[in-house]
């Protein structure tokens, strides 16, 4: 069964995501797609509890629906916590642990720009 994975936001159509994502994904030859995935905030609470009955692997999560994805999180990584906002929903057993990896981002550009 071919697994999904999403980016949610909203506006997410112009998003480069689904196209990094998906040639990544052919590249290492998985059963997988990646699609993007335009949502409002009930829109996000609907994925949630279909990322938790399994229909979905993960997602990624874009603007405006950061923060709302920590509060949607079952559980949230330290990098999430630290930052109040979430980026990534990764399935673990138990549920949807949120993380950012916004920060790190930003601290690596920043370093290569030096």
């Amino acid at each position: 069964m071919t697994k999904r994975l999403l980016v949610l936001g909203s506006p997410v159509g112009h998003s480069l995501s689904p196209q990094i994502h998906e040639a990544a994904i052919r590249d290492l030859g998985l059963d997988a797609t990646y699609e993007a995935m335009e949502v409002d905030a009930s829109g996000m609470a609907r994925v949630a509890r279909e990322i938790r009955r399994g229909a979905f692997l993960g997602a990624n999560i874009t603007m405006p629906h950061k923060a709302l994805a920590a509060e949607l999180a079952d559980e949230l990584d330290p990098s999430a916590i630290a930052v109040d906002a979430v980026n990534t929903w990764v399935v673990q057993e138990g549920g949807i642990v949120g993380h950012s990896t916004d920060a790190d981002g930003v601290a690596h550009a920043w370093a290569k720009g030096k």
